[in-house]
């Protein structure tokens, strides 16, 4: 009696005639759904429903196009992974995140640092949350607007704010500052990158919680105004 050389159970195929194992067909549909929304995410308007509940899908979807997870199923809308992976994609895809998500820090500050629509669709204690905020404000200063009415008066959110708007020095002729950009400088405080009309550039440094007036005043020791 011939027996099998082989202890290892045959799992999901049938043998062929040639002794080989001849495995089940992929769901070429399904594969086919996921390569459809890889190359164009809003093919999901038009998908089966079986697709829309489908996690696979749906994150290839998410991936390529945030704003994709409008059309997934509820169940979807509420997975931590998924909604972390289309607000990194678009934050604006917070507004179809689950409400529950639209409280949850991580995946808001995914969203505010990606998008300066986010802020909006955060849940009322977060869009009150000075970290959030100041974390939204960083990456966009327009975001402050969407800020609770509390903080949209914070100098230290102000400061952000100033960031791509003209500065006009205090007790001078008329020179405008512009500030590019405010960062975390390496050796601790900030460093706002400014120039003037005239081309000329130079970088503020600033103490940690410095304000709009503080940030005026180190321009005018900077570029020589008196």
């Amino acid at each position: 009696r011939t027996k099998s050389s082989s202890c290892a159970p045959m799992v999901g195929g049938t043998e062929r005639a040639d002794g080989h194992m001849a495995l089940p067909a992929a769901d070429t549909e399904r594969d086919r759904m996921v390569a459809a929304v890889r190359a164009f995410p809003f093919a999901l308007s038009g998908a089966a429903e079986r697709f829309l509940s489908d996690r696979e899908v749906i994150l290839a979807a998410v991936g390529k196009q945030g704003i994709a997870l409008t059309y997934a199923a509820d169940m979807l809308k509420a997975d931590r992974e998924v909604a972390l992976t289309a607000v990194g994609q678009n934050g604006n895809a917070l507004q179809f995140a689950a409400a529950a998500l639209q409280a949850d820090r991580e995946v808001v500050l995914a969203a505010v640092r990606q998008s300066s629509c986010a802020l909006p669709s955060a849940s009322a204690a977060l869009r009150g949350d000075r970290e959030v905020v100041l974390e939204a404000v960083r990456h966009h200063p327009e975001a402050l607007q969407y800020a609770a009415p509390e903080l949209q008066g914070d100098p230290e959110l102000q400061l952000w704010r100033a960031v791509r708007n003209p500065l006009a020095v205090p007790g001078t002729p008329a020179p405008i500052i512009f500030v590019d950009a405010v960062a975390a400088a390496p050796a601790g405080g900030l460093e706002a990158e400014a120039h003037l009309v005239s081309g000329r550039k130079a970088v503020l440094r600033l103490p940690a919680r410095a304000t709009i007036g503080a940030l005026a005043r180190a321009a005018m020791r900077t570029f020589g105004f008196h």
